[in-house]
């Protein structure tokens, strides 16, 4: 025969009780077989090593779980901070339809950011050295995208990014790459570029003298000793691509979704 369990109702307001992990016959079971009798000592020592061996292979597991755990998100922010979580490739099309385009992009639902970019390969030239770096065109207004650079700023600002003829002058660039010339904000870093400039004598390289702004230290080192970010229309005169644009570069708020906001930008 079955027997209905009466269960008290919570009262409006009241927050949900919770069950305990264990019940009252598992806690004496456990304490049965922890505790120790005369005759019975040699069980009970090896419950006791038993439990403490397993409580401690659980804690650990806990702990090696919540480290790697902490680690992919930590890696995972600094990576979709920094590189745009999808991209449409614009080349070839005039500035205004490129416009047009990251309008309408914009208006998708999940999208936070839709802005063009051109990005070029560079060197970066001193007297003693010579490094690698990664050119980022971005104007100044979707610069506030990027938060990931524009919050990690360690010396300098922003101030005056963009504002002059072609965009002007000013550059933000990794601390890392910035500090391997001992440069600030505030120094001129000389860029040399992939394309060169025809000539009577051949192909030159094409070489120009920029002021760091600022300089930005983003926590990880591939992107601190490697990218310099510069003024669109700027970086389309030192890249040599004309009034083309590479591509538009998106954020969307729920990486998670990202499949179906694709979908619907494909769409749009």
């Amino acid at each position: 025969m079955t027997t209905a369990v009466e269960v008290p109702a919570r009262e409006e307001g009241e927050a949900p009780r919770s069950a305990p992990p264990f019940g009252a016959w598992e806690r004496g079971l456990a304490w049965r077989y922890l505790r120790a009798r005369r005759n019975q000592g040699g069980v009970a020592l090896i419950s006791i090593i038993s439990f403490l061996g397993i409580m401690l292979a659980v804690a650990v597991l806990i702990i090696v779980m919540s480290v790697m755990n902490g680690f992919r998100q930590e890696l995972l922010s600094k990576l979709l901070g920094v590189e745009g979580h999808i991209y449409v490739s614009v080349g070839g099309l005039p500035p205004e339809r490129v416009n047009e385009i990251a309008g309408l992009v914009s208006g998708v639902d999940g999208v936070v950011s839709a802005a063009p970019v051109v990005v070029g390969p560079a060197m970066v030239v001193s007297p003693g050295d010579v490094a690698p770096a990664l050119i980022y065109g971005v104007a100044a207004d979707d610069l506030t995208a990027f938060r990931m650079v524009t919050e990690g700023i360690r010396a300098g600002s922003r101030e005056g990014y963009g504002e002059g003829r072609n965009g002007g002058d000013i550059i933000l660039a990794g601390a890392d790459l910035a500090g391997r010339f001992g440069l600030t904000a505030g120094d001129q870093m000389t860029l040399m570029a992939a394309s060169g400039v025809a000539t009577a004598l051949g192909v030159a390289p094409r070489r120009k003298a920029y002021d760091i702004g600022g300089t930005f230290d983003i926590g990880m080192s591939e992107y601190d000793g490697l990218l310099i970010y510069m003024p669109i229309e700027q970086a389309r005169i030192f890249l040599g691509r004309g009034t083309n644009t590479d591509q538009i570069e998106i954020r969307v708020d729920d990486f998670s979704r990202i499949d179906r906001i694709r979908r619907e930008i494909a769409e749009t």
